[in-house]
């Protein structure tokens, strides 16, 4: 259960972050693209987000689960999560047009399962 709970806090504050970036960066840009391209785009961005929060889930699960060795709280698990949220979507704004949804969702779990990892290696406690 305390991986489950490690793993939704990471993928939970990864999601915040991700919005909160998108919104900002997304917001500025707003009214450069044409008003019929846009509603398009709100689905794109969602996608985006949704393919953040479930890299982030799996890819800390993986990592929580395999370094049963290192404890990790919650609480360091939501800064490695916010490490992931901010790298994750300025990376994918600038990814998303040269790899495509498949490459971009893939890149984000593996930059999922480096964050969690170093998280867990530099936050986490050696223990049985």
């Amino acid at each position: 259960m305390l991986l489950v709970k490690r793993a939704f806090a990471f993928a939970a504050v990864a999601l915040l972050v991700s919005v909160a970036l998108d919104t900002l960066l997304w917001g500025a840009y707003q009214g450069g693209e044409p008003a019929a391209q846009r509603q398009g785009l709100v689905v794109v961005h969602a996608l985006v987000h949704v393919c953040v929060f479930l890299a982030a889930l799996v890819g800390s699960a993986i990592v929580f689960g395999a370094l049963k060795s290192r404890r990790v709280s919650s609480q360091h698990a939501a800064v490695s999560g916010l490490v992931f949220g901010m790298v994750g979507i300025i990376g994918g704004v600038a990814a998303m047009p040269v790899f495509g949804v498949i490459g971009f969702a893939t890149a984000l779990l593996l930059l999922a399962l480096v964050v969690a990892a170093g998280g867990a290696l530099f936050f986490g406690k050696a223990g049985g």
